[in-house]
């Protein structure tokens, strides 16, 4: 390496530490110029790409470093951690086997990390759905550097999954005092140890105040909330969120008459016979896939989907591998539609044209980092439910069981939610009215998705299963084809990790305090009741 090149190698790392991009991309390409094998000017190329969200060029050069310099583990972990990011979970996979391998081949190796590499391979682990696996990388990084805020968040959210709460809390709160503007660890930790928040509810309303993200107002509008609701100050709960969310709204880019134009043609779809191609009532699937691993759970989140995954996976034969979006990624892979949004009209238009046997096999392949062990698996991605057809054409022995809980208290549930911002699927919970109007949506199509697949599709009703738990469960396990034991329906027994809102509810004993819930919300919810006093008249008179 030339003098020069040298400088001009430590002059584009800084510029990328100052987020100096242009600099740093000048500096790498003259660099380029004079040595074309210069391993670490691709991989600061690839960094650059990939803070850009340009994933794929990131990874090729990313690849392309890693020719040069085949043992380099930071190369290897951001190639292992690309590959999770365009969903591509076996070849992640593979690479972090590639890593794992060259760190058992010398002592002590591991040690030699940086922070950074320790902290990439953690994510990864975690993005592929190996939370377990993710903990001891997050805890080096953690020791390496201290006081890092997102290494410690990170270390946190792996315990939280992973059942030690505790400890998740502990490192929660190390952060927030290394960072006080962490605002997503807020609303972790209240959702963990609301009485910790209770003593920084000033703190909380501060923050709240001055800071200029909606995204971040939204972490601590969602802790407060959680304070007021454990003080059962139930209308400040409501009304911190209602503040916070309909200035989120003002910012999004779909409504509820796109939700309703979705629905509308996701039935029509199923509805008319527009192609050969198409799945109709009276035909049967057009794929012949023998396969019958897929245990699919959905329905509205906070519906009890992931009460049901811990009671199905207690069974020896059942491997719950979390949420996956899996189907979804691959369907629109597969319609070849270009658009932002993961489904939309534009998605199912060009889904006539999808080889859904090709599909199928593709999707079970894409599961077998954390598949193929028992002889079924479980999918518990909620929203499925918007593919609960296309599902069943590409896999036609899978079984699709499908939450439904009382409309007020799903409705009050997915409102207190704070789910991604990112994922547009859930842009109805910053709206209670909208909310409430998704629900009958939803509804509708449960009712048509059962009325056409009575074979693979069930229906279970939340406050039933709680309040008669062994009859609902053995009517559960008998359409999922599995013997019942008394013993699945303790929840202890399952160890597995859980990476849903619900990770500390479902590790107790299963119980009806949340049956009815809504009550306490009543006032705030005037506006929404007419909408089910016709069609679900029982669940206001409970």
């Amino acid at each position: 390496m030339s003098q020069s090149s040298t400088l001009l190698h430590e002059q584009a790392q800084q510029a990328i530490q100052t987020k100096n991009y242009p600099l740093a991309h000048h500096n790498l390409l003259i660099i380029l110029q004079q040595d074309p094998l210069f391993a670490d000017a691709y991989f600061l190329l690839g960094i650059i790409a990939s803070e850009h969200s340009q994933l794929t060029k990131a990874l090729q050069l990313f690849i392309q470093a890693e020719k040069l310099s085949p043992h380099n583990i930071e190369y290897k972990a951001c190639i292992a951690k690309a590959y999770s990011q365009v969903f591509q979970p076996i070849k992640a996979y593979s690479y972090l086997q590639r890593i794992n391998q060259l760190l058992s081949q010398t002592t002590g190796s591991i040690n030699n990390l940086s922070a950074y590499v320790l902290d990439t391979i953690g994510v990864t682990h975690s993005q592929i759905g190996l939370h377990e696996e993710s903990k001891s990388f997050f805890e080096l990084a953690c020791q390496v550097k201290p006081t890092n805020s997102s290494y410690l968040f990170n270390f946190a959210t792996a315990l939280r999954f992973t059942g030690n709460f505790p400890l998740a809390i502990q490192y929660y709160q190390t952060a927030i005092q290394h960072n006080p503007y962490l605002y997503k660890a807020y609303s972790s930790l209240a959702s963990l140890n609301v009485k910790q928040q209770q003593v920084c509810t000033t703190k909380l309303k501060k923050l709240l105040t001055d800071a200029t993200n909606v995204d971040n107002k939204l972490h601590i509008a969602h802790a407060l909330a959680k304070v007021y609701e454990a003080q059962k100050n139930y209308d400040e709960c409501f009304a911190v969120l209602a503040k916070i969310k309909a200035t989120k709204l003002q910012s999004l880019s779909t409504t509820l008459s796109d939700d309703v134009a979705l629905f509308k043609a996701i039935q029509k779809q199923f509805s008319v016979d527009t192609t050969k191609k198409q799945l109709t009532p009276d035909k049967q699937p057009l794929t012949s896939i023998p396969n019958n691993e897929a245990i699919f759970i959905v329905g509205m989140p906070r519906t009890g989907t992931s009460l049901v995954d811990r009671i199905l996976s207690n069974h020896a034969d059942v491997t719950s591998a979390g949420e996956l979006p899996n189907f979804s990624k691959l369907f629109k892979q597969f319609s070849h539609s270009k658009t932002e949004v993961t489904i939309d009209i534009d998605t199912l238009s060009k889904s006539t044209n999808i080889n859904f046997e090709q599909l199928g096999n593709a999707y079970i392949e894409s599961t077998r980092v954390l598949t193929g062990k028992t002889s079924k698996f479980i999918d518990k991605m909620p929203l499925n439910i918007l593919y609960a057809g296309f599902i069943i054409q590409a896999l036609p022995n899978a079984k699709i069981i499908c939450l439904n809980r009382n409309p007020l208290d799903t409705v009050v549930s997915n409102y207190k939610q704070l789910f991604s911002s990112t994922m547009t699927e859930y842009n109805y919970a910053y709206d209670l009215k909208w909310t409430a109007e998704y629900y009958l949506l939803f509804q509708q199509l449960m009712t048509f998705w059962q009325r056409l697949f009575p074979q693979n599709f069930y229906i279970i009703n939340y406050d039933n299963l709680v309040e008669n738990t062994e009859h609902e469960t053995q009517q559960l396990f008998n359409f999922c084809e599995l013997d019942w034991q008394a013993t699945y329906l303790d929840l202890s027994n399952n160890k597995a990790p859980i990476a849903t809102p619900s990770t500390q509810q479902v590790r107790t004993s299963i119980h009806n305090k949340s049956v009815n819930y809504w009550r306490n919300f009543d006032k705030a919810l005037t506006e929404v009741m007419p909408l089910f006093k016709s069609t679900y008249p029982n669940s206001l008179s409970n």
